[in-house]
């Protein structure tokens, strides 16, 4: 059981588990998707995929990798004018987030989501700006009527694995799977 974001299984994971489960018939998975956590606590996942490293919990907590985020604005109007997307307020130590506020866009928000997908919708219509991570936006990164600016702050992607299936051999093909 693999707990993780609505977009990450979506356009990370998902597109990689045939290839796994087809090279290990007796494997199978079950993805726990939402905009929340998982309480990986009360034993709801074997494993997580999470964009914020625990303050502290009984598991191991290893760092997969980083996320490029971008600011992506239409270039017609640019921040200043295009409906500002931003995220709820309960994630405002984001890094995305901080962004916003730091440039003064955070309180010119009109749409707020906590769903990103719905996020990068909107701005792919060309009138609004967001945050958005490199793995959601490649074709936006490419669409001329579109700007992507880079921001200075990665967004840490973090496994948590309950610590009884650290030496068990389907967990760790499955551990593996997710470092790759």
């Amino acid at each position: 059981r693999i707990g993780a974001g609505n977009a990450v299984a979506e356009e990370i994971l998902s597109p990689h588990a045939a290839a796994l489960l087809a090279q290990h018939p007796a494997l199978a998975l079950q993805f726990l998707t939402s905009s929340e956590n998982v309480k990986f606590s009360r034993w709801q996942a074997d494993f997580a995929v999470r964009l914020k490293k625990p303050d502290k919990g009984d598991f191991t907590i290893s760092k997969l990798g980083e996320l490029r985020l971008y600011l992506i604005e239409p270039v017609a109007r640019g921040a200043s004018e295009a409906v500002v997307c931003a995220y709820p307020d309960d994630l405002g130590p984001i890094p995305e987030t901080q962004f916003l506020k730091a440039k003064g866009l955070f309180e010119r928000a009109r749409f707020v989501a906590d769903n990103i997908r719905v996020i990068r919708r909107l701005v792919a219509s060309h009138q609004a700006a967001g945050v958005l991570p490199d793995y959601l936006c490649a074709d936006l990164l490419a669409d001329r009527r579109l700007r992507a600016t880079p921001l200075p702050r990665h967004r840490d992607v973090w496994l948590l694995v309950q610590n009884h299936l650290k030496r068990d051999a389907a967990a760790r093909v499955v551990i593996d799977w997710l470092r790759d």
